[in-house]
């Protein structure tokens, strides 16, 4: 589903930014189950298609910026300068273009709408959707991800897996680090600049595993459920020093970093719980 389709979607995004209110005929369409915590502040496109065929243009195209805690509403435009509303009816293909957080090439995911079903090889079996009233409602398990060759985990704030994450991380030298603080950021960039998506703290004692929940603001109020393809940094200080000594490492799984840190690989969070070994973690500054 790429090709000549593809450099459209890429097209597309660049004028995504803009809202667009439209008219009140404007169709838009309403997708549930997107992970605000992984996604806010980021682009997400659709795509209606007469065909599969990557050759045929599509019908018409939408695209906003996502933000709140609610569904992602996409206005439609029948041109991809997004200047005309589209408001006809009828069946048709949908993709939805969500940002890759795996992508160091084009940044783009491209879902399918299926309706939940595993599309067979020559995708003779994937439905069309109708579109008939102002409002279309899809679930993003509906749609498939042939990257995975899966159906989208529906995981959102409002209407997922509930379950606060950890992260695990075992075979830590006890003798060493007991009695410190280990904090952790997940990062949709490793940019220093860029906020965390989520935060995690915990004082390492025992013998064990450290297991650091997961919450999503930094007073560490709030629990985090998000999933998605994301840096993590681990920080290990004595939090009662005055003038604590950091050491500071990113999640690697065992590799060096090149100079640009250009090969520095994202985890995937998707369970309740996420174990990584110490030796995947790579110390920084060193």
């Amino acid at each position: 589903m790429a090709n000549k389709r593809f450099e459209k979607a890429c097209f597309l995004l660049a004028f995504l930014f803009l809202s667009c209110e439209g008219t009140v005929n404007q169709k838009r369409i309403v997708v549930s189950g997107i992970d605000h915590r992984a996604y806010n502040g980021m682009v997400v496109g659709v795509l209606i298609l007469e065909s599969l065929d990557p050759g045929i243009d599509p019908v018409a195209f939408g695209g906003i910026k996502i933000s709140g805690t609610g569904n992602v509403v996409v206005p439609l435009k029948s041109d991809n300068q997004l200047a005309s509303d589209w408001n006809e009816s009828g069946e048709f293909y949908i993709v939805l273009l969500l940002p890759d957080l795996n992508s160091k090439a084009s940044g783009i995911k491209e879902l399918i709408y299926t309706d939940g079903v595993t599309p067979n090889q020559d995708g003779s079996n994937i439905p069309k959707y109708r579109i008939a009233g102002s409002l279309s409602k899809i679930a993003l398990n509906q749609f498939y991800d042939p990257d995975r060759e899966t159906p989208v985990q529906n995981n959102s704030m409002d209407n997922g897996n509930t379950h606060q994450k950890s992260i695990v991380i075992t075979d830590i030298d006890h003798s060493a680090y007991n009695g410190l603080t280990a904090a952790i950021q997940i990062m949709t960039s490793p940019d220093s600049n860029v906020d965390p998506v989520a935060f995690g703290e915990v004082r390492i004692s025992g013998t064990g595993d450290i297991v650091i929940p997961l919450k999503s603001d930094d007073q560490l109020v709030a629990d985090w459920n998000g999933y998605g393809e994301f840096y993590i940094m681990l920080a290990l200080f004595d939090a009662n020093a005055q003038l604590p000594n950091i050491k500071a490492f990113i999640y690697t799984n065992g590799i060096i970093p090149n100079q640009d840190g250009s090969n520095i690989p994202r985890y995937s969070i998707a369970g309740d719980v996420s174990k990584i070994v110490w030796n995947q973690l790579y110390e920084l500054g060193r």
